[in-house]
This record gives structure tokens, sequence and C-alpha cells, in this order.
């Protein structure tokens, strides 16, 4: 089933009446609540945060708003060759509705965020992280292996530390390569898995590697994946 997602502009597109734009907001919150319930985490808690912030900077920008309606042409100059627009006029009826919009939507985004925030920690609380063997110096590249409760299977990861640039910034982040999946037993346990990684790949001797297992059966990809991934991240960033 395709992820519900608010349109990114949803308050300044389309109809601008404040009983539809609750409805659809709403129906978006009933929705992500469910997914919350079903401890499905994302992309969902990364998409009302984005709707957070776009809404409080309508409520803290009035020009931004206002740069986000349409422009059409005044005329054209015949002397500087430029054309001039001008913004399509904002009545006061229609600025009222998006003050109630706004007013109405930003505690209920709110309350859903710290739901997911609440989430959030709840998963990681039943998430153990251990580490295979010795701890190498280098923590940029390892392995990872996730397992979750009653499976005896455990996924494995090749995972390296990237900087990253965004907005004249630098950051870390994460990769992760998805190699395949081992049965767990008494004579294949996780000790002899990461010895028959170093046997593969002889490049890395003594690979960092994470074994993170759940004690809850959770949703993998929507919630237990992200959470490991900033896990490792925070484990990592801690020994540097």
């Amino acid at each position: 089933m395709a992820v519900k997602k608010l349109n990114p502009e949803w308050v300044t597109q389309g109809l601008i009446d404040f009983e539809y734009k609750k409805y659809v907001l709403l129906d978006y919150i009933q929705y992500v609540g469910k997914q919350f319930k079903d401890y499905k985490l994302y992309p969902y808690q990364s998409d009302i945060l984005q709707q957070h912030r776009y809404l409080k900077s309508i409520a803290e920008n009035q020009q931004l708003f206002f740069d986000k309606f349409p422009k059409f042409l005044k005329e054209i100059s015949t002397e500087n060759m430029k054309n001039e627009f001008e913004t399509k006029s904002i009545s006061s009826p229609m600025m009222e509705e998006i003050k109630k919009i706004i007013n109405f939507s930003i505690p209920l985004i709110e309350n859903k965020l710290k739901e997911g925030a609440s989430l959030y920690d709840e998963i990681e609380n039943v998430l153990k992280m251990e580490t295979v063997g010795l701890r190498p110096i280098n923590l940029d590249e390892g392995y990872v292996m996730v397992q979750l409760k009653g499976m005896t299977n455990v996924f494995i990861y090749n995972y390296q530390l990237k900087l990253f640039e965004h907005a004249n910034e630098k950051y870390r982040g994460i990769f992760m390569e998805y190699l395949g999946d081992e049965v767990v037993t008494i004579s294949n346990n996780i000790e002899n898995i990461k010895l028959s990684l170093v046997k593969q790949n002889e490049s890395m001797p003594n690979p960092c590697t994470f074994y993170i297992h759940s004690s809850l059966k959770l949703p993998y990809k929507e919630s237990v994946l992200p959470i490991v991934k900033r896990m490792v991240v925070q484990e990592i960033a801690k020994a540097a």
C-alpha cells in the first residue's frame, strides 16, 4: 500500500477553506496515528517533522507565505526590456482562513511529533547492541548484524561512515549495504558468522562488528532498520 503524505505546501495550494483543510489534516493525522499504533515510525515521523517546519515558517514569516502565491504579468517595459510582475492580491478573509488553519494545525502536528518521539524511545529501548569480538581503533567501516525476536536468521550489513555536506555544513552519515542473512545455530553463532565475514573480506582483518537484537517483534523497514542506523552512528560518535 502506498504511503499517504501531505502535499509539502498543502496549506497554500488548492481550496483555502478552513473546514476543508481541517478535514485534510485530520484524515492525515488519523492515518499517521494508525501507523504509530502498528509500530511503524518511518517515513511518517520524518514527514510530520517536515510539516511542522512548514507550518512554523508560515506562522513566523508572513512574507514567505505571501511569496508562495502566483504572480501575473503586469507590464512589459520596452525601455529596459524587462517584464514586471505583481503578486495576486490576498484578501483579508483569505488571510484569516490561513491563520485559522495554521493555529489549528500546529498543536495537532506537535502532539504527533511527541507521540513519534515517544515511540522512537520505546523501540530503541528494546533494541540491544553488542560488539562482537574486539573493537578496533578504526570504526569507520565494519559490519552490522540485526536479529528480530522469534527469528533464527540474522540480517548482515556492511556499513561505512561518510562525510556529507548540506547548506555549507558537514556531518557524518552512515551507508549500509545489505549482504544477506545467515541462520544462527549453536555451531554457526554470531562470533563464527563474523569469522566467516573476515575470511570473505581479507582487507578487514578485524572489522568493527555490531550485533543488534530485539526483544519484541517489530516492523523492520519502518522502524528497526532506521533506528539501528542511528544507534550505530551514535555509538561510534561516543567512541570518537
